[in-house]
């Protein structure tokens, strides 16, 4: 993975953690309570988000062999 790479995952997660630990400490809505109160709201959601995170599990990891692959990891 080039470098950009990792610190762009790098600075997700810690904007990730940083904001969590904000809405925490300052008893504001957390991501997962906001994620819980938009399923209430509409429950399709819930089905949405699952085949987005299934459309990315096949993206990343179908039929892929990094040991036989020439585009490289």
């Amino acid at each position: 993975m080039k470098a950009s790479g990792v610190f762009a995952w790098a600075i997700a997660i810690v904007w990730l953690l940083g904001y969590e630990w904000w809405a925490l400490a300052t008893h504001h809505e957390s991501l997962s309570r906001a994620v819980w109160t938009l399923t209430t709201a509409w429950p399709p959601l819930i089905f949405l988000i699952g085949l987005v995170v299934g459309g990315l599990v096949v993206h990343f990891w179908w039929r892929w062999d990094p040991r036989n692959s020439n585009k490289g990891a």
